[in-house]
């Protein structure tokens, strides 16, 4: 699931969410998901959560709570964005979670309660800081104790309570310095949270679409609008085909579906076509994998699916042995000769949005970025990957003029 969904900064006429009352449903179903949400063994962090935002009382701003962050990534927008959640001990221990994310601000509240699992709880707190400030440039992070202060003694209620208000203050001073210009990331003008504009036509109105933006649509009829394919509402969805080739460019826009991993039984397609597509990260490089069934397998399933069998034969991937012979487990930096399909699209760039949910749970795609023509292969858990290397996290879009206010 994808949770970080951006504020936006656009001189829009939708009037800003200042009272609840005005809010669509859309957004009060965010805003009941996002507050109502419990972590196990939490209940210090959620009391915090609720406190702030109440006292807050600021309904501009859209809080995110459990934002992930991807500590391998080093990528501004990629790095928040939850594409296949974790499921060993050591793959854990690369992401981080922030407690209450206000991501028109880039400002994250932490909630201090007692550690168990760290030697040095305060080295911990550092490295995990760090690794969220260079995926989060401009990051900042406040801490509210709950429990005990830096001594070891017991911290009071009224100093708990005394923090939420110093916190408060922080944010809407953060919001002030976003409105003012002061941040480069950040455009100036009101920070607002418009709810009767869909995030397509924001996004045309600001001319650009970044991965950091976590806009999210809600077909590929608005994926299409976003580049001039669309019927003007949204709503011109081609629910058979993920793949928009764009007239008088030589990049195409790529909706795919992520496979599902697990290290003990591999990996799993979740589109009916077999198609394995997975992205996968080293250092600060971003890499997005395709591996295609065998056609052997394809036909297998093809026959017992007219018989009626049950269950299906699973799909089968991989390369013939000595095409695969040719290959290391590595990156090849130059283009290989395989192309077993041929497809046109060999020599394209792909701007890439990912199939995914939303906080309320709602199907769509969210842009993740521009990824290369095919780069070579790699092979993960047995199978071969033709793998695409992110070049950027942004793409230029034809500009509406936005409306006066």
């Amino acid at each position: 699931m994808i949770d970080s969904v951006m504020g936006t900064h656009e001189s829009t006429d939708a009037a800003p969410l200042t009272d609840l009352r005005q809010a669509t449903r859309d957004n009060f179903e965010y805003l009941v998901a996002t507050l109502s949400r419990r972590t196990t063994g939490k209940k210090y962090e959620n009391y915090v959560v609720n406190a702030i935002w109440n006292a807050l009382s600021d309904e501009t701003l859209r809080p995110v709570t459990q934002q992930y962050v991807n500590r391998r990534v080093q990528r501004d927008g990629l790095a928040l964005v939850n594409l296949a959640p974790e499921r060993t001990l050591a793959e854990s221990k690369q992401r981080a979670y922030i407690d209450l994310y206000f991501p028109a601000l880039r400002l994250g509240i932490e909630c201090d309660e007692a550690q168990h699992d760290a030697q040095d709880p305060e080295a911990a707190d550092d490295a995990r800081r760090q690794d969220i400030e260079r995926a989060i440039p401009g990051y900042r992070e406040e801490r509210v104790r709950v429990q005990t202060d830096e001594t070891g003694k017991a911290v009071s209620p009224a100093t708990v309570l005394e923090r939420i208000d110093k916190v408060v203050a922080i944010i809407r001073e953060r919001k002030s310095q976003v409105e003012r210009g002061d941040f480069e990331w950040a455009l100036a003008g009101p920070v607002a949270w418009p709810l009767d504009v869909p995030d397509w036509q924001l996004a045309l109105r600001a001319g650009a679409l970044r991965a950091a933006d976590g806009f999210f649509f809600r077909s590929n009829g608005e994926v299409r609008e976003l580049f001039g394919r669309g019927n003007g509402t949204g709503t011109g969805s081609d629910h058979f085909t993920t793949n928009i080739e764009l007239t008088g460019s030589s990049d195409v826009v790529w909706c795919p579906t992520l496979a599902v991993h697990d290290p003990k039984t591999g990996f799993r397609t979740t589109n009916t076509a077999g198609w394995l597509n997975w992205i996968m990260t080293e250092g600060d490089e971003v890499l997005i994998g395709q591996a295609a069934p065998s056609e052997a397998s394809a036909a297998r399933r093809k026959a017992a699916s007219l018989a009626k069998a049950k269950p299906l034969p699973a799909w089968e991937y991989g390369v013939p042995a000595d095409v695969a012979a040719q290959f290391e487990s590595s990156i090849d930096r130059e283009p290989v000769a395989w192309t077993p399909d041929g497809h046109r699209w060999d020599g394209a760039r792909r701007i890439t949005f990912v199939r995914t949910k939303d906080a309320i749970g709602r199907r769509g795609f969210q842009f993740v970025g521009v990824f290369s023509a095919p780069i070579g292969h790699r092979a993960i858990d047995g199978v071969w990957f033709e793998v695409c290397r992110l070049v950027s996290d942004s793409v230029q879009l034809p500009r509406l003029g936005a409306p006066t206010r």
